[in-house]
């Protein structure tokens, strides 16, 4: 018995929130390890794919720790389906509501919350406009060296985006491809 916890151990493992957490520190470790002292675009120890299916009730997690580098890597985990509730991390790490977010992923309100409460999968086009925001996001978050930096940079409308908000602009690919020249732009100390 875990006398700090008023619990047996095997309970203790079967929590929920205590499988939730542990898998969040595992993640990040995982993260932390291919991310440094390998170089950015040396290939990682473990196939992500792979990670994203051990973490498959976590999926929040593993679409904003993916690693946005090998393109066929992304294929492959959005071929084997991204969960709608994987939104859910990503709206709170933007500091939108899943509401505000399925606007740029363009999935009617209704239909999210159908897919939520079903914990159905994305279509795949839906998958790859929400991975595009995600990896955007860790692009911002590179350039910026702050996740909630990055998340207020989303959210200001740009003169270099026609006064629109990177946000708005991740909705098609050229757009997003824009918000990713003005992060090099801001990256390399450009301004327009």
């Amino acid at each position: 018995m875990d006398k700090r916890l008023g619990k047996s151990r095997t309970e203790f493992r079967r929590d929920g929130t205590t499988k939730r957490h542990v898998c969040f520190i595992i993640t990040r470790l995982i993260e932390n390890k291919l991310s440094f002292g390998r170089g950015a675009r040396a290939k990682p120890a473990l196939d992500p794919c792979q990670m994203a299916d051990n973490f498959r009730h976590m999926p929040e997690v593993s679409l904003l720790t993916f690693p946005y580098h090998d393109n066929l890597q992304v294929a492959e985990f959005v071929r084997r389906g991204v969960p709608a509730r994987s939104l859910a991390g990503l709206a709170e790490a933007l500091k939108l509501s899943v509401a505000g977010l399925s606007t740029t992923v363009k999935i009617p309100r209704r239909t999210l919350e159908r897919r939520l409460a079903e914990n159905a999968d994305l279509k795949l086009d839906e998958a790859e406009r929400a991975i595009r925001v995600a990896r955007l996001l860790a692009r911002a978050t590179e350039v910026f060296e702050d996740r909630d930096e990055a998340a207020a940079w989303f959210s200001e409308p740009l003169n270099e985006l026609g006064g629109k908000t990177p946000l708005e602009c991740c909705a098609l690919e050229a757009g997003a491809r824009e918000v990713e020249q003005t992060l090099g732009r801001i990256e390399h100390g450009v301004f327009s």
